[in-house]
């Protein structure tokens, strides 16, 4: 047999995943490839129920990562941990410039010798929303520290692996922590008898957690490399997001209200439009990537499936990607 690296193996091949009690860390378990050992790496490894073992790595200690790596021997590894929250990682800069490139060039380097797949999940803040549909031919040029942390990132990782593949994409979905995404935000205030509001002027191409996993794992399997823009097939404003969420789950599009950027009062400079192009990993594939309302229906099916397993408790306003 082969595992998705393309690599004969005769045992169970392993997956590492990073920042596996997060948003997408947590999806990439559910929805890991059928026959391989999965691992996952994070700060808090007893925070959150997950089908894998979870080790507690932090990513800025050398020595422990190296140790950590030499344990698992991944085949293949997924790098989703990053300090995401926008207006954080702008009041702290020195904090996101050493989780999310420091960190990164630190496992990269604890794998050196290791013949694996790399995959780092980039974001689409690298742009600074002038236009939209960017492709990968496009030149990133982030307006706040979050997008050029993850930039930096994105050029640490293709230096060091030439085969490494770095997808830039947006995300929501289902938290195995007691915090929310985007998605969840809207759903608890509609849920508690509120008005949500949305931008009208901030426009993305938000693909549901699960899929993206499927999608990082097939295009893992087409031996894809490079920088792939891996996003909904269609694009919409965060206002609109919310509102096909409220009629997704059966709650009156009224309750959710337009604003504008200005209006949010936000700490760092958001780019207005960062809808991108997904061409190419959909011909890689040979099929559509998933359109927003395909995302939107899977996202209320899974609510039962993964809230089962979740942590209960109070939940908070999660990172404002």
């Amino acid at each position: 047999m082969r595992d998705l690296s393309g690599r004969a193996v005769n045992g169970k091949p392993r997956l590492l995943v990073t920042g596996v009690t997060g948003l997408l860390g947590s999806a990439l378990v559910r929805e890991g490839p059928a026959g391989h050992e999965v691992c996952g790496w994070a700060r808090q490894p007893d925070a959150a129920p997950l089908p894998c073992r979870v080790e507690a790595v932090d990513l800025l200690n050398e020595a422990a990562v190296h140790r950590a790596v030499e344990a698992v021997s991944p085949d293949i590894v997924v790098h989703s941990a990053a300090l995401t929250s926008v207006d954080q990682c702008e009041s702290a800069p020195s904090m996101a410039t050493a989780v999310n490139v420091g960190g990164t060039k630190c496992l990269l380097k604890a794998l050196h010798g290791h013949a694996c797949r790399f995959v780092f999940v980039s974001t689409d803040s690298v742009f600074d929303g002038t236009r939209g549909d960017y492709t990968e031919d496009d030149s990133p040029t982030p307006l706040h520290v979050y997008g050029r942390t993850k930039l930096a990132a994105e050029h640490a990782v293709l230096a060091d692996r030439r085969d490494a593949l770095v997808t830039r994409t947006a995300f929501y979905g289902w938290n195995v922590l007691p915090k929310e995404s985007l998605g969840e935000w809207i759903l608890s205030r509609l849920r508690g008898g509120e008005s949500v509001s949305g931008f009208t002027d901030l426009l993305f191409s938000p693909l549901l957690a699960d899929q993206l996993a499927r999608l990082i794992y097939g295009l893992v399997g087409t031996g894809a490399a490079g920088v792939l823009h891996v996003a909904s097939a269609d694009g919409c404003s965060k206002f609109e997001f919310a509102s096909r969420l409220a009629a997704t789950f059966g709650f009156p599009p009224g309750r959710v209200m337009p604003s504008t950027c200005e209006m949010g009062r936000l700490a760092a400079p958001r780019p207005r439009n960062v809808t991108l192009n997904s061409g190419r990993a959909a011909a890689l594939l040979g099929r559509s990537l998933p359109s927003i309302e395909e995302g939107l229906r899977e996202f209320l099916k899974l609510e039962p499936v993964v809230k089962r397993t979740s942590l209960a408790g109070v939940r908070g306003p999660g990172g404002g990607r």
